[in-house]
């Protein structure tokens, strides 16, 4: 299974809204909206020797607190490719 396929199927569900998608081989990332849209998903992947990934879903109405968090460890994932 890639790292895109992994995200997924472990975060996405059918009626989600995907906004944001990555594949690559060695890096993956998803994010978007619940069905409903009361809440945010966000996913990556990073495939070196192992796998490593994160996953976080929140409000929507928490937004301003928890999406710099995703992005910071989005950021620290690109720093080691």
């Amino acid at each position: 299974m890639s790292p895109f396929e992994y995200l997924k199927q472990a975060i996405v569900g059918d009626a989600d809204k995907v906004t944001y998608k990555l594949d690559r081989p060695s890096l993956a990332a998803v994010s978007g909206t619940s069905a409903d849209g009361k809440a945010i998903f966000y996913g990556m992947c990073q495939k070196r020797r192992t796998i490593t990934c994160f996953d976080m879903v929140w409000n929507k109405k928490d937004q301003a607190t928890f999406g710099p968090i995703a992005e910071r460890i989005a950021r620290s994932f690109r720093k080691n490719r």
